[in-house]
């Protein structure tokens, strides 16, 4: 079942809202940690983008090159999406802190740890164009049977990207409120999570 940005925002809005337990301990860095988190996303699904990406663009149509590829793109998409539910579960970890949610443990952020955030989510951005890419390229150049065959992979890694995302925009929102004062490097954060929502309201329906 896909997710909207509402529900998915209002799925992690019902994790903060819980009561929190006695062994939380208080994170270090949470912006450092959100960017390795989403920099191990971006290493692990790079790979399996460019796989998809190569494997597809040499096939257009040829049906019994699409059937010996059709495995391994399969099991791609496949990683993808596992991927990303990881790096979902991580980054909830990581930026939910109990009672007060994520802005009970943003205080003391500097400009350029915002400047840091901010580049994690450029780099989100640009990791689901690709994705988005890579399934234009599989649906143009796969025969009608192996796009049948790698449909529920596909709409798995669809299904992966808001539940994703929403903790993310949540978390990076609190930290450019909870400034004072609006600066240039804020300004350029509140455009970063504009501009995922974007990319991921894209993410509505697969091959």
């Amino acid at each position: 079942m896909k997710l909207s940005i509402l529900s998915s925002f209002m799925l992690f809005g019902s994790i903060l809202a819980a009561p929190a337990s006695t062994e939380i301990e208080k994170r270090g860095d949470t912006v450092t940690s959100v960017g390795s988190i989403i920099a191990t996303l971006q290493n692990t699904v790079q790979t399996n983008v460019n796989d998809i990406t190569l494997l597809t663009s040499t096939i257009r149509g040829n049906v019994e090159a699409s059937a010996q590829v059709v495995a391994k793109v399969s099991a791609d998409f496949d990683a993808i999406a596992a991927a990303f539910a990881q790096a979902t579960k991580d980054i909830v970890a990581t930026t939910a802190f109990g009672v007060g949610g994520v802005i009970t443990g943003i205080g003391g952020i500097t400009d350029v740890q915002i400047a840091n955030l901010t580049g994690a989510l450029k780099a989100t951005i640009a990791l689901l164009s690709q994705i988005q890419a890579a399934v234009t390229i599989t649906a143009s150049n796969l025969s009608p049977a192996a796009q049948a065959a790698i449909k529920d992979e596909v709409n798995a890694v669809y299904a992966a990207i808001l539940p994703f995302v929403a903790p993310l925009t949540i978390f990076a929102s609190a930290v450019a409120a909870a400034r004072v004062s609006v600066s240039l490097v804020v300004t350029g954060l509140r455009t970063a999570i504009t501009g995922l929502l974007t990319v991921a309201s894209g993410f509505t329906a697969g091959i």
